[in-house]
């Protein structure tokens, strides 16, 4: 299903005339829906951390550089994200969210031993320098969403060709889509709202992907009367 596609399902739920392009109209309505459905893309990627979305990221020591450049589709780092150096994969950098604690570590007397790290100015930062060699993977969301005909991955963070499509479901964004506009036309979309959101909660545990799944009953002991033991002496 391509973008246009999907504002054409659309249309008769916002009350406009089902349009047979979108992004080669320069017509105010046409403009208007090339940018609500952009936005009902974009917002959808914040709403879950979909695995579709996820990549990993690997910057390698120097024993001199401390900052890093983020990849090039880098949106953000997932809800739940660890960095793990490769010499130490078992004891993940300690993450700075807050600017301020960052700066008191860096202005403090003492030199940490533990490495820490933080993204601003667009570099992930790193303290102590890494040895030359060891890396450091992290998880990341990125911020493409829109493919290109011909294409199999997303490479666009905006949707412009009328033959793009959606990296995520197409049935959630048409309905974000129509909920949204109605919210900007001041028209009720309660009911809207809540379809979105419950596809959404549907879609986000179906991304999680699946459970382990024991077959069988549950082991019970030889006998009914049998009682657990230990190998060794307990002491009241």
């Amino acid at each position: 299903m391509t973008v246009l596609s999907v504002v054409q399902g659309a249309a008769p739920k916002i009350g406009i005339a089902v349009p047979s392009v979108l992004f080669s109209d320069t017509g105010r309505t046409a403009i208007e829906l090339q940018e609500a459905v952009n936005e009902a893309a974009s917002v959808m990627l914040d709403d879950f951390d979909w695995q579709q979305l996820k990549d990993i990221a690997t910057v390698t020591g120097t024993g001199a550089v401390t900052e890093f450049s983020l990849p090039s589709n880098y949106k953000r780092m997932p809800k739940a994200a660890n960095l793990r150096p490769s010499d130490e994969p078992n004891s993940p950098l300690n993450f700075f969210t807050d600017l301020d604690d960052w700066l008191a570590e860096e202005v403090s007397a003492v030199q940490t031993v533990t490495r820490r790290a933080i993204i601003y100015g667009d570099l992930l930062r790193i303290k102590p320098v890494l040895p030359v060699g060891v890396t450091v993977q992290y998880p990341y969301v990125k911020k493409h969403f829109a493919i290109a005909v011909g294409d199999t991955a997303a490479s666009k963070a905006a949707f412009d060709t009328d033959t793009d499509t959606f990296v995520l479901d197409e049935r959630a964004l048409k309905l974000s889509l129509i909920w949204r506009w109605k919210a900007a036309k001041g028209r009720p979309y309660a009911e809207d709202q809540a379809a979105y959101e419950a596809l959404i909660d549907s879609q986000a545990s179906n991304s999680k992907g699946p459970r382990a799944i024991r077959v069988g009953r549950r082991r019970l002991a030889a006998t009914r009367d049998a009682v657990p033991s230990y190998p060794w002496n307990i002491i009241p």
